[in-house]
């Protein structure tokens, strides 16, 4: 890789015929190199959680029920991605 701090991709939504050119793909960061997605998705995870934690207590319902259901679909996530990358690519 050159001395850039991101390299670029392409996303294309085919039928949408709607195409983004230079999106970063991976950032350096003291000396290594890491892909965008996994800071990305922790960041989704973070918002939902505070969204659905801030819906919770206005609402007054019991928050434990709403973390323990989203710290089981996070994992359930992470595996079940896990297993399709080794079925589709075995």
């Amino acid at each position: 890789m050159e001395n850039c701090l991101l390299s670029k991709a392409i996303i294309k939504f085919l039928h949408f015929n709607i195409e983004f050119e230079d999106v970063p793909s991976t950032f350096v960061l003291f000396g290594n190199e890491y892909s965008v997605f996994g800071p990305t998705i922790l960041l989704a995870f973070i918002v939902a959680i505070t969204t659905v934690n801030f819906n919770v207590m206005r609402t007054g319902q019991n928050k434990e029920h709403y973390i323990s259901a989203a710290i089981r679909i996070i994992l359930s996530g992470l595996v079940g991605a896990r297993v399709g990358y080794i079925f589709l690519h075995w």
